[in-house]
């Protein structure tokens, strides 16, 4: 059986982006800088953005070590350790090998850290995400070859404007084997990821062989700006309640609206959403699709041949954590085909051990779901995409 982790970041090292990307883009590049006291920033080229640049190992989080190192940095203490310092298997490829190795596990996919920012920290300047966006691609098609088939790395996409950017890119992770890119789920133009002028998206991903994946991030909210005025930082307390509503809308607008009927090949993998919310979001999904038949006398997409919710069961996965109840949770969902396991390794709110603290949490061996959340459900996205 294969053993997949749904997760496993990537610390970027400093130079990450300049390293990977050539010269002329490289006043758009992100880059880590240091403060007066030593304290680690995410900076777009030499210049600080206001998002701390904290590491931390599995446990780091629930000890109070993170919270710890973020009032040291706010009262103007020097740092007492360096972003150079981290362990070495946050960022090279070999070492994270040997661990995945060392804990029996056959497969493990790899997404980006700061990257996942890019979006939020440039706005509107296309020309710097793509610039970022490329550089960790390059990066993952390095990832790919050295992984040889058991570091599986996610590549990163962006879709504005006329989709070049996003075809050039999906075209070279394919060539170089990657089957999973990251994108974000929300408005795409300034128009439903269902409405036709984004069907060409959707084509892509499927002419191509990469199943599309929606990773939690600051990169969409459906929560507006006015209502965060008063939190400084990137972290913010009102994005974060809400922040699996925007994955919630963008589902039910693709299963309701008819595109995952017209492109049963696609593939969505949800990473980090902690879906306790999706039985109750696949009941409401086909309530309020049947209801339009009651109020205007038809659907959305006659076309369709199965209740909304079931294309979400046939062309979605979601990773969960152990503490999320995997096994009950799949109870609910009626289905052993949705979940994939998790780790966050080596996240601060992580585990260490993935694997084996995994199971001794979610206690799914010898259920009817252990083969499909143990690499069975994350196997078949990665074999359909």
């Amino acid at each position: 059986m294969t053993i997949i982790d749904s997760d496993g970041h990537v610390f970027e090292t400093r130079n990450f982006w300049r390293d990977h990307a050539p010269a002329k883009d490289h006043d758009k590049l992100l880059s880590i800088v240091d403060d007066e006291n030593g304290y680690a920033w995410l900076a777009i080229g030499d210049q600080r953005t206001n998002v701390f640049a904290w590491w931390g190992e599995p446990g780091d989080w629930t000890s109070g070590k993170i919270a710890r190192q973020t009032s040291r940095q706010v009262a103007g203490t020097k740092a007492d350790r360096n972003y150079d310092d981290m362990p070495r298997d946050h960022w090279d490829v070999e070492a994270r090998l040997a661990h995945i190795r060392a804990w029996g596990i056959d497969q493990a996919i790899e997404f980006p850290q700061w990257t996942f920012l890019a979006k939020s920290v440039f706005e509107s300047d296309v020309e710097a995400v793509h610039a970022n966006f490329a550089a960790w691609n390059r990066f993952a098609l390095e990832v790919q070859q050295i992984g040889g088939g058991t570091y599986l790395p996610a590549g990163i996409l962006s879709f504005e404007q006329d989709f070049s950017f996003a075809e050039e890119q999906l075209r070279a992770l394919a060539e170089g084997g990657v089957k999973l890119a990251l994108m974000t789920p929300d408005l795409i133009n300034e128009k439903r990821l269902s409405h036709p002028d984004n069907e060409r998206v959707w084509q892509l991903f499927v002419d191509y062989g990469i199943a599309p994946v929606w990773h939690i991030s600051t990169a969409s909210t459906v929560v507006s700006k006015e209502w965060v005025d008063n939190e400084p930082g990137w972290y913010k307390v009102l994005e974060a309640s809400f922040s699996r509503i925007q994955p919630q809308l963008c589902l039910t607008d693709l299963a309701v609206n008819g595109t995952f009927h017209k492109f049963p090949d696609l593939m969505v993998a949800l990473v980090e959403y902690r879906p306790d919310w999706l039985p109750q979001l696949l009941f409401r999904m086909d309530n309020s699709y049947n209801m339009r038949l009651t109020h205007h006398g038809g659907v959305l997409a006659p076309e369709m041949d199965m209740k909304p919710s079931d294309y979400v069961r046939r062309q979605t996965r979601f990773s969960v954590f152990a503490e999320e109840s995997p096994v009950q949770l799949a109870e609910r969902l009626g289905s052993t085909e949705l979940l994939m396991w998790g780790s966050d390794y080596p996240h601060p709110e992580g585990i260490d051990n993935p694997l084996d603290t995994f199971e001794s949490q979610a206690r799914a061996k010898g259920t009817p779901l252990e083969n499909g959340l143990y690499g069975g459900n994350a196997a078949a996205l990665l074999q359909r995409a």
